[in-house]
């Protein structure tokens, strides 16, 4: 649950290019093609052409016809293909003569007519259109050339000056707290943006707390809320605490998970780290009411081993007597462009893996005798801040850009993928750093064939050495395990019965990685894996202090307490788990002796591409023979396992919990309440992506209530919520009241 800032984007209007004179008044001759179409008007406008009927406008040269559309559409789109007109005919049914039908558009690719096949449109109906094939289009020949974006301009340093011109065209800008609901009709699940609730004071986790009652209230659904799911910041555990006592169903912490994306994006970013130059913080000075001075050494500097990868260093990086010098700062200030993020949670985030990076070098120092040099520690923390600033500056520089694309086409027969360019790195996704491995790597030939062009001694200083090159095809290899489990909690679908088994496998690949028996990672990768181990032990230990992902694995029919038997847990921790889910069946009827067989299903696994993509032996799914539920929840837990294959023959574990259900079983009720409850907030985190897609540069005047609007009955327009386009009709045209009708949920 996060609060998101958000400003409407100022462009300046499209310069409309007026229609060359091709010639008009030698057309004023020519006999009309109809005799009720007028001959063609020299002097005509473009916006007045555009308007014509087909019937009217083939009489004029179509590449006029085609050029006064392009005046007057203002998409940019537009600029990735050729657009042109041609007029199409059809034999008469009777006389089998061809006859003039209409006149249609043609947007024929500019960068890879091979590959991408020319969009048609006819002339008339394009209003009705809109752009959103052509969008894709462009989406997909950009991802096939791996073209990322747009080549951008430089960042540019913080002003006072200039941000209060940026005040001064951002006519809004507002918080809102994203509420998504999640339920389940048989075995569908459905979820929706409840609500997007206007925040106007600070973000405490009782004003949170206090908005969110109010809310779910308002939609009669606050007795029938579970588990509740958010990120790790400090304020929703107040948030949690303070919901409690006004949810009966809700337990407080015991029913709250925590987003498992998030987690494996810290996991990930503490792997990574050891190759990452850390970022100097500009600090408030005493007596100061802003932050002021130039980049520099922190005032406090943790104390590390040799090599330390934890402290933040000045020196330069390594040159040759033909290499330029390039100074740390220098490539560090071009990086990245700015991006949204959320201040608080950077902080948040940064913090993790600067713990868990130091305590990893103690402890591979102490345990296995590793050391990490100077030079080794160069290496690798001069990696990315080479390959990324060697990206910033191909996608800040059109001329190198274009150079760039130039040299790939000459390598053409050395490179065996679609990458065109090297992927930008976002900061805030981890993941994109992986991407930006694979295009470095791909383009590996023509990436050398630039950096030693004497044109370009201005870039030699992102030059990689060979020590350098193996290590990031050792990261790109070892990034494959985070990607897997990135992807699986990212789905819509993802099961939180799947959580502890997927972490307990990433757990011992990094173990594997840790220790590195064949002796072919560099340091900072096993620095790295211990650092990845330590933050992922710390929020696994925070996700066993809720109730919901034990009792989700023991409700997964082919885990139950086998799982956690043959994976070394206290087997003291059996009887709690099976209390727990007692004490819910209970709650829906007292008598509690009631049954059934829980589960979900997890996604398909990927097929090994890396080394370190094993799995543990105790880990794979068990395959004993099949069981009817029992008539109790001792009965279920104590009954051997179910082969998984045979849920899934019965449609997955939410429909073989249904079944149970129809024959009456209470447990069968607790089991699909526990399995539906989302194992990531990435809902919400999609409810903000649309959201600033819907405020697009059109709407620089719409009102907070027409935001909440847009977005509300978006989301719930196909689902059980809003069927039907008639009832949005209905509630817009209603006046009577403010009150909703409550939620069947």
């Amino acid at each position: 649950m996060r609060s998101a800032s958000i400003c409407w984007p100022y462009r300046p209007s499209q310069q409309v290019t007026p229609l060359p004179e091709m010639e008009l008044a030698n057309l004023t001759t020519a006999p009309p093609l109809h005799p009720a179409v007028p001959p063609p008007y020299p002097g005509i406008k473009p916006a007045d052409l555009y308007h014509l009927s087909d019937h009217e406008a083939r009489v004029y040269p179509l590449e006029l016809v085609a050029a006064a559309a392009l005046s007057v559409w203002t998409s940019p789109v537009y600029d990735h293909f050729h657009v042109g007109c041609r007029s199409v005919s059809a034999p008469d049914p009777i006389t089998g003569v061809p006859t003039f039908r209409h006149l249609e558009y043609t947007f024929t690719c500019k960068h890879d007519p091979e590959h991408c096949r020319m969009k048609t449109r006819k002339r008339k109906a394009t209003a009705s259109y809109g752009t959103k094939n052509l969008k894709e289009a462009v989406r997909r020949c950009n991802g096939r050339r791996g073209v990322t974006e747009a080549p951008q301009e430089a960042p540019v340093p913080f002003s006072q000056s200039r941000f209060r011109a940026y005040l001064l065209v951002c006519p809004l800008s507002a918080s809102f707290l994203g509420i998504v609901a999640i339920w389940r009709e048989g075995a569908t699940i459905w979820r929706t943006v409840l609500d997007f609730i206007h925040l106007t004071e600070s973000h405490s986790g009782q004003y949170l707390a206090d908005r969110t009652i109010e809310c779910l209230t308002r939609y009669r659904v606050i007795n029938q809320i579970e588990t509740i799911c958010l990120d790790n910041a400090s304020n929703n555990n107040t948030l949690v605490r303070s919901l409690e006592p006004h949810l009966p169903s809700f337990y407080g912490p015991a029913s709250r998970t925590n987003c498992s994306a998030h987690v494996v994006n810290l996991v990930a970013r503490a792997f990574m780290s050891p190759c990452n130059r850390p970022k100097a913080k500009r600090r408030r000075t005493a007596g100061s009411g802003r932050l002021g001075g130039p980049r520099g050494r922190p005032t406090e500097q943790l104390s590390s081993p040799s090599g330390s990868l934890a402290t933040e260093q000045t020196d330069e990086l390594p040159s040759t007597s033909e290499d330029p010098e390039v100074v740390v700062d220098e490539i560090d200030g071009m990086l990245q462009p700015p991006v949204e993020v959320d201040e608080g949670k950077e902080q948040h985030d940064a913090e993790v893996v600067q713990e868990s990076v130091l305590e990893a070098m103690n402890t591979m120092r102490t345990k296995y005798g590793l050391l990490i040099t100077d030079a080794q520690t160069e290496e690798a923390r001069s990696l990315y801040t080479k390959v990324n600033g060697f990206v910033a500056h191909l996608h800040k520089s059109t001329t190198d850009y274009v150079a760039f694309a130039e040299i790939r086409k000459r390598c053409q027969d050395s490179i065996h993928s679609n990458f065109e360019i090297p992927s930008a790195v976002n900061t805030t996704r981890w993941n994109s750093e992986l991407r930006c491995s694979e295009s470095y790597l791909a383009l590996r030939t023509p990436i050398e064939v630039m950096l030693t062009d004497t044109r370009y001694r201005s870039l030699w200083k992102y030059r990689l050495t060979t020590s350098q090159w193996e290590l990031l095809e050792l990261m790109r290899e070892c990034l494959q395990v985070f990607n897997e489990v990135t992807l699986l909690f990212s789905q819509k679908d993802a099961n939180i019965h799947e959580v502890f088994p997927v972490f307990n496998t990433l757990r011992f690949r990094l173990r594997l990685m840790r220790d590195d028996t064949d002796n072919v990672l560099h340091p900072a990768l096993r620095i790295g894996a211990q650092a990845a181990l330590n933050t992922l032990e710390k929020y696994v230990k925070i996700m066993e202090g809720s109730e919901i992902y034990w009792m989700a694995t023991a409700l997964c029919p082919w885990y139950k307490f086998s799982w956690f038997i043959e994976n070394g847990y206290d087997p003291s921790l059996l009887p709690r788990i099976s209390g727990w889910i007692e004490r819910r069946v209970a709650k829906i009827a007292p008598a509690a002796n009631n049954s059934s067989q829980a589960s979900t299903s997890g996604g398909p696994a990927l097929a090994p591409i890396s080394r370190w993509m094993s799995r543990p032996p105790q880990a794979s799914p068990a395959s004993h023979s099949n069981s009817q539920a029992a008539g109790s929840v001792a009965a279920y837990l104590s009954a051997p396992v179910v082969n998984k294959q045979a849920v899934d023959r019965m449609g997955g574990i939410l429909n073989y919990w249904v079944r149970e259900q129809d024959r009456g079983s209470l447990l069968a009720r607790v089991a699909l309440n526990i399995l539906t409850a989302p194992p990531s907030s990435v809902d919400a985190e999609r409810a903000f992506s649309v959201g600033r897609m819907a405020v697009n540069y059109r709407q620089h005047r719409m009102s907070l209530s027409t935001f909440r609007a847009k977005m509300a009955l978006g989301s719930w327009y196909g689902t059980p919520l809003l069927s039907d386009i008639d009832e949005v009709e209905d509630i817009l045209n209603d006046s009577e009241g403010s009150e909703p009708s409550p939620l069947n949920l």
